[in-house]
This record gives C-alpha cells, structure tokens and sequence, in this order.
C-alpha cells in the first residue's frame, strides 16, 4: 500500500485581489480494505456516526493576512472502482446514555442509500483566525462509498485549487494585527505551509516583545493578594499587568458583562500596548461570569437533565475572532448557527474563588510548583483508569471501553523515560486487562496520591459535580451481557477523601463528567485546588467519549486528555498552551460528532494558572541540595495557613528541630518542633526570611527523601 503525500505548490497565479493556491494528493494504486476497515498510512480517520470509518487528511492551510471568500474547487482526479464487502459503521458518542434507537435508524437509512459517502472528495471544513493568522481548514477524503452498490472508489490523484481575496490595502486597524507577534510559536507548529508564507506576516515594526505576557482579571479586594504572583511572574521574566473587573464593566460597551469583558479582551490583547497570550481570572463566576453556551441548537435548557450539554465557559474569553452568537438570537455556541470558531487565540485559566484567604493559599502554592525543578517530581505520574462501558453492554453490541488503555498509551508515547504508578480496575467481572501497580479503590488513591511526589495526575472515569467514579459489573444473571441493574458504581475519588490529599500537589486533568460544574458552588474542582492539584483540567458538564478507544488517536475525551499532557511533556508548551494544543489538534483529527464534539471543546476549562512552566523556573538557579540531603528515610510535609508556613512529620519526635537554608547551603534558621495531634509541627512566618529567593527544608540530623523547597517573595 502506497503512503499519501500532500505537495504545496507554493502560490502560482495572481488576480488584483485575488490568490490562487494549487495543490495535489498523490493516492493509491489498489484497494486499500482489510477485514472491512480501511487502513491507510499518514491519514486520520472520519468516524461520523452511522457512517462508514473512512480515512480524511485533514490540514490547516495558512493563507495570506485578511483573506476573504474563500473557496475550494477539484481540478481533476482520477479512481479505480472496487468491490467490496459490507464496511465498518461509526459508533454514536458515548457519555452514560446512548440514543441507540436514533443511531440505528440513521444508520439504516444510509445502507440503503443508493449515493456515495461522502459527497465531495475535498472540503472546507471551517475557516478562521489564530491571532493574526488567516487559515482554513480543509478535509480530503481519498474514498467514496456506496453502500447499496458495495463500491469503494479510490482515488490515486486528486489536484484541487483553494482560492480567496485579499485587500488591496491593509487598514490601520489590520496593520497593528500585524504587529502583534505573540502567536509565532504556536503558529509555526499549527500551519502545514507556515514557511512557505511566514514573511507574508511580518512588518517593519513588528514588535519582538509584548508590552504584556500574562493579563489577570480580578475583583479590587483581591489586588494586594494577586501581586503575591505578579512578583513571582516578574522575577522570571512573564511580564504582567492587573485588570480591575470594575473598570473593564464601566468602561467597555456590551449587552451583559460577560459579553462586556470579551469586547474588552478583543480590543486589547493584539495591541502593542497589551499583547498578552495568557489571561488569568482571578475571581467565581459569580463574581466574573463564564458565558453559558448552547452546542446543541435544540436544547436551551438552563436547569434539570437537558442542562448537563449546556456548560458555562471560558472559552468564550478564549476565542476572540468568531462569533458566538451569530444569528442574534440570544444563544451562544450554538454548533451549525453561529458563527463560531475552535482556535483559541489566547489562553485561559481561572482561579474560582473569591475570598482572598483561599486565593492566597492557591497562589503561594502555584509559586511552589513552578519553582521546583525536581526531576523526581515533575517527571512522575499518576494515573487511574475506571471502566467506562463493558463490551456489549445491555445487548447493544458495542466495544469495551477500558480507561487503562490510556494510562497505556500515555506511559508508552508521550511519557516514555517517567517514572509512574498505575491503578486501574481489578474489580468485578471482566476487570482490566492492563498493567498497574494497585487495584483502583479510593483508599489506593488517596494513599498512593498523598505519599510520594506526583507532578502529573491523571484519571478516566465517569463522573458528578462532587466526585469521579467507578463502573462495575459486579454480579451476572448468567447470560454473561452486563446488564444495567447488574452494574455498581464505587467512588474513585470524592470530595471528602481528595481533602486528605495535601503532601504534593499535582497538575490533574479529570477525563470525567461535571466535576468542573461552576455554577455549583460546592463542585469537586474548588475541593482539589485547596489540597491535591495545583491546576486542574476539567469538564464543566457531560463530556462524550469514543466507544472502544484504545489508542491516543481514538478521538473524544481521553484524547483531549493525551494531547493535553503530550504539549506540555513533549513540546514544552505552558499549561494554558498545551490546552489549546489539546483543543486544536481534536478540532483537526477528530471533530465527528457535530454539537458533541463542540460540546467537549467547551467543556474542558483549566482552573489554574495558564502561564506555568510545568517542569519549573526557578530564576537560572540550578538545583543542587546534595551538601545536605542524604538518603531516603523521612517523609516532611507541608501547608500554608494566611502567611505562614507550617512544616509537619509524622510522629511525635519532638527532639527535632526543622533548619531552613539558602540556595548555597547556608543555614538561615532553626525551629523547635511541636505536638500535635500525632505529628510534630513547625510554624514559620513568611517574614523570619531576610530576602526573596529559593528556601529548602529539612529536619535537622535526619536522613531525609528530599528537601521541601520553597519561592519566598518578601
């Protein structure tokens, strides 16, 4: 079987406000079907419910700046017809429920269609902007399938034009588009032919360096605490700047504040002035709304069931090119009617709190993550897999989904060389067939989480506003098909036993449904910032999943999840990039299912600090404790209560005295230790050290894991 290979030929033709670009698929010469699939190298695979799996080729094409009217049109294309047995149908989405009445009706009416799937060899599948970055997306499909005739035509050369117009003079509005160069390292990656028309983007005074890196967002009460970050930001070099919410309702127009606040953003974040590519909400919705979007055009529900496909979102904040509400008609995201886009052109992260004690907590411990640099910590993770569906389940016929297929995946990709710590489903019948280090039970969790250094955590599981589950067939009639009053659901993790979890925090995502849920005030998301997680990636209502996913290209949300972590271990990218990587790589490979996979790009919100470097910064200063630390022996601990530290062991040792010292080694001070409740504490007053910098803890004469190392700011 012969690969495909995409040419640029680079611009060839002309017109006064016109560009034409010529492009070729160099396809196959026999039938590409094996065991009713199609298989084809280098091709991504279209899994539109009740039709057949094909292969697509889809790519992001950079045009030139402002470019307009885009079409696309076949210049020839030459096939072979080949017969062929029935082939492989896609699979509905899959949250809890499933429509199998309406799937099989809509797949039925297809095989007997006498036409070819699908109608057109090339496609625009959408078009839009990335900052100042005009592209389209376009979908080739090198075969048609007829499913009465059982024919496939496959196509072995395919030359398609994509044209449009573009202004004969930029305004002065476009050109200061133009300067703005804060999207370059992500464009580079995003664009198949970005070399090709790099210099179509540049400008005379293109400024190298924004004015500003990171915007927050914030309430007035909350300024004093937020500068706790800013002077950490600043120290390594993330310029900064902090926006009064107040200011930006009385001083921007807008039909509600939400809709206030993104006019705000759309004026300011491509300016010289501002620049920024990240944006930091610092404050509950209710204080700074989410905007509440509608994927689904039928349902408008804002309370009971329908409103679980109705999430609030700050990617509504993120998306500042398309129109969210295109038709006026008051809803917003409507997938098919408005005009929205899927390229977020800054990066969003939000910390949902209020009050400024729990803030400050959160902020400080977000400076402590970034500034470790431990190998041990940062390169470990830990993951958990649930079961999400057992394979025929109530006689539907359908595949097993195993969430240990990603831990899999992660450990064998994008995470090879890390140390991890596995726990998937050994219970009931039909348990998991993957590898691990641990039965998944919410005591293993919780030990496991709150007993060595996991920098990463991940999980796939079903989920609530106030815990993540586990699926279980745990008895049988004898007919051997799970059946639904033969399932038990058994908690993962909940809110309770995630606030005993305080030794090392961990950026989560939380492949699961509504554990984001912000418009609740008690949801589990708020419950993991106090203790486990240090950001967390999670859904704001039903997330859909991919029927027998067992490969990080299987598309839905386990595969948001794996690209998620691959941006930030593989490529670097900060948090808040890597969940844009995430959501652009799905929007390209595997937006099949319509107002559901626009459902999922709405739903995936960070709560967290979008600018985190996840391997850490700490000012060029490098590591190294080994004049002190000795081997593994004991276990310290800490937390922060207002401005003071409280360092603790387990035990009551109280002969021991906790010393804190510099970068160098240098012995800053001592404390004695104090019984408490089984554990000896240690409280420290943030001013006892004499200037900012890097701190390390240990217990004095004890053999120790590792120092606790700490970011003071004075």
């Amino acid at each position: 079987m012969r690969k495909l290979f995409i040419i640029l030929l680079l611009l060839l033709f002309t017109t006064l406000n016109g560009e034409t670009f010529i492009r070729n698929v160099d396809g196959f010469e026999e039938n590409p079907i094996m065991n009713k699939v199609l298989f084809f190298d280098d091709f991504s695979i279209s899994m539109v419910p009740a039709r057949p799996v094909i292969p697509v080729k889809n790519e992001r094409i950079l045009l030139k700046p402002f470019s307009k009217n885009i079409r696309v049109k076949i210049i020839s294309a030459e096939y072979k017809t080949y017969k062929t047995d029935k082939i492989q149908i896609a699979y509905p989405p899959a949250s809890n429920k499933i429509n199998w009445e309406k799937w099989r009706n809509e797949r039925d009416k297809f095989l007997k269609s006498d036409i070819c799937y699908p109608e057109n060899i090339v496609e625009i599948k959408g078009a839009g902007y990335f900052r100042k970055y005009r592209y389209v997306d376009i979908s080739v499909f090198p075969i048609l399938y007829n499913p009465v005739k059982c024919e496939l035509k496959v196509y072995s050369n395919i030359k398609y034009e994509i044209s449009f117009n573009t202004p004969a003079k930029l305004t002065e509005k476009q050109m200061n588009i133009l300067n703005d160069n804060n999207g370059y390292p992500q464009a580079k990656d995003m664009f198949d032919n970005f070399n090709d028309l790099r210099n179509s983007y540049k400008t005379d005074i293109e400024n190298d360096r924004a004015l500003c890196d990171l915007l927050i967002l914030t309430n007035s009460n909350l300024l004093n605490t937020v500068d706790t970050l800013v002077k950490w930001k600043q120290s390594i070099g993330v310029n900064c700047k902090v926006v009064k919410v107040d200011s930006v309702l009385s001083n921007t127009s807008g039909i509600d504040n939400a809709d206030k606040i993104r006019n705000f953003l759309i004026s300011t974040y491509p300016t010289p002035q501002w620049g920024y590519k990240w944006l930091l909400i610092v404050g509950n919705i209710d204080s700074i709304p989410m905007r509440k979007l509608f994927p689904d055009s039928t349902n408008h529900a804002t309370s009971g069931l329908s409103d679980s496909y109705n999430p609030p979102s700050d990617f509504y904040y993120a998306e500042l090119t398309g129109q969210f509400d295109g038709d006026n008609d008051g809803y917003y995201g409507e997938y098919g009617q408005d005009n929205t886009e899927f390229t977020a052109d800054i990066a969003v992260g939000r910390i949902p709190y209020n009050d400024s004690a729990t803030i400050y907590s959160i902020l400080t411990r977000i400076i402590d993550f970034e500034s470790n640099t431990s190998s041990y910590y940062k390169n470990h993770f830990l993951f958990m897999g649930a079961i999400s569906n057992y394979a025929n389940e109530d006689n539907n016929g359908y595949a097993r989904t195993d969430g240990g297929a990603l831990g899999e995946e992660l450990k064998n990709n994008t995470l090879t060389g890390w140390n991890y710590y596995r726990m998937n489903e050994l219970a009931g019948i039909h348990p998991s067939t993957y590898a691990c280090e641990a039965p998944l039970t919410v005591t293993n969790v919780v030990n496991a989480w709150d007993s060595d250094s996991f920098g990463l955590a991940t999980w796939w599981a079903h989920g609530s506003k106030t815990a993540s589950y586990r699926k279980v067939w745990n008895s049988d009639d004898g007919d051997s098909i799970p059946e639904e009053n033969e399932m038990e659901w058994w908690i993962l993790l909940d809110k309770p036993n995630a606030s005993g979890i305080s030794y090392a925090p961990s950026i989560l995502f939380s492949c699961s449904c509504n554990n984001g849920w912000p418009d609740y005030t008690n949801n589990f998301v708020r419950e993991l910032l106090k203790n486990a997680s240090i950001g967390v990636i999670a859904s704001n209502r039903i997330s859909w999943y991919r029927l027998g996913w067992t490969a990080y290209n299987g598309g839905g949300n386990a595969s948001i999840d794996y690209h998620f972590i691959e941006g930030f271990a593989s490529y670097n990218y900060y948090i808040g990039d890597a969940l844009n990587y995430s959501l652009n790589t799905y929007y390209a490979n595997y937006f099949w299912w319509g107002w559901q996979s626009a459902q999922n790009i709405y739903d995936f919100n960070l709560y967290g600090d979008p600018s985190m470097y996840y391997f850490g910064k700490t000012q060029g200063v490098k590591e190294e404790f080994s004049k002190i630390a000795k081997t593994i022996n004991r276990v310290i601990k800490y937390r922060r209560e207002g401005n003071n530290i409280i360092f603790y062991i387990s035990g009551n040792i109280v002969d021991k005295n906790l010393c804190i010292y510099n970068i160098s080694g240098r012995k800053e001070f001592e404390i004695k230790g104090i019984s408490n409740k089984g554990n000896v504490e240690y409280k420290v007053v943030s001013n006892r050290f004499n200037t900012s910098g890097v701190y390390f803890a240990v217990i004095n004469d004890e053999p120790i894991i590792k120092p606790i190392k700490l970011f003071i700011i004075n």
